[in-house]
């Protein structure tokens, strides 16, 4: 099966600091990778040499089989500074609606595609959604869906605060 994410013997380096070095890694279609560490480990280095952001010292990284660009509609990304008001209510799939075409400014052109795309990577996965103390619950028939699969496209789906 094909990596989705591929870094071969991978090294980054800002000055004389090595953040890391000879990495290599494979992540396949439907595995979780979570990136840990304290501050300064390079976490944030990391994801953004999958974006393009950032260029490795030494080694390849690749996304799909293809050298990773800026830009690359391959992977989707929603910054740790982007911020929403707290009150905002944000459904699961506005969510993942965010990583399809959230990197387009202006309002969506074509919700049809979008919304498609949406339930299909919706019903790939599957997502536990709780309620936190003081919201309104969710509805009930969202909660419910079997396999973990999306709502229809008339039901607004489970909001996420």
């Amino acid at each position: 099966m094909k990596s989705v994410i591929s870094l071969k013997g991978a090294c980054l380096k800002f000055g004389q600091r090595t953040l890391w070095e000879d990495l290599d890694l494979d992540i396949r279609p439907g595995e979780f990778f979570a990136v840990l560490g304290p501050n300064g480990s390079g976490k944030t280095s990391f994801l953004k040499v999958l974006l393009g952001l950032q260029k490795l010292h030494s080694g390849e990284a690749s996304l799909g089989g293809r050298p990773v660009e800026r830009g690359s509609s391959l992977i989707g990304y929603i910054p740790q500074q982007k911020s929403f008001a707290p009150d905002t209510p944000m459904r699961a799939r506005d969510l993942v609606a965010l990583g399809v075409d959230g990197h387009r400014w202006g309002f969506r052109l074509s919700y049809a595609k979008t919304n498609r795309k949406v339930s299909q990577l919706l019903a790939r996965g599957s997502f536990r959604l709780r309620q936190r103390p003081g919201r309104p619950a969710f509805r009930r028939r969202a909660a419910a869906a079997p396999g973990g699969a999306s709502p229809g496209h008339g039901s607004p789906g489970p909001a996420l605060r």
